[in-house]
């Protein structure tokens, strides 16, 4: 399981996340999206920020 801050999931151009509400068309609405995206390392398998392992949790809490 992974954890990740919910201002690093918004919709907003910081983040590169597009809102994926068909009707809007706000780049910077904030949307969080239902089913956020997570990519992973090719050669760890470890996720990609800002997605930790449930077991570090804690860094996010720092």
């Amino acid at each position: 399981m992974y954890v990740a801050r919910s201002k690093d999931l918004t919709a907003n151009q910081t983040n590169n996340i597009n809102c994926s509400r068909q009707k809007c068309h706000d780049n910077n609405c904030n949307f969080i999206p239902n089913y956020p995206k997570i990519f992973f390392d090719v050669n760890t398998a470890e996720p990609l920020q800002p997605w930790l392992p449930i077991e570090k949790i804690e860094d996010l809490l720092d």
